[in-house]
């Protein structure tokens, strides 16, 4: 079995619960991208930032695309503030002393 089939069954297989969030099928490496690219900037900025060549970046930027579904920068940018909305709310929750769904905040542990 070839490299790219196990990762696309891998992540067919990943992606089969309704309620795991799309960022929970991202590598560290993965995340740490798109929040880049959602903070506006560029493959190449990237890249100089993490040491990394601008085509790495291009291939984890594919990546992050192939298996959130998207197919823009402008679609990554607004999951990421859809998903920086969600953390406001349940860091508000949590200090307000609000509980959560047991498995919210794991589901959210990148981001608090």
């Amino acid at each position: 079995m070839s490299a790219t089939l196990a990762e696309k069954l891998a992540v067919d297989l990943r992606q089969g619960g309704a309620d795991t969030p799309l960022y929970e099928l991202l590598s560290d490496r993965e995340f740490q991208v798109l929040r880049m690219i959602a903070s506006g900037k560029t493959v190449k900025d990237i890249a100089e930032d993490l040491s990394l060549s601008v085509k790495t970046v291009s291939t984890y930027r594919g990546r992050i695309l192939e298996k959130t579904g998207m197919k823009t920068n402008a679609e990554l940018i607004r999951y990421a503030l859809e998903i920086s909305a969600s953390r406001l709310v349940v860091l508000s929750q949590l200090q307000t002393g609000h509980s959560l769904h047991v498995g919210y905040p794991l589901a959210m542990r990148r981001f608090i």
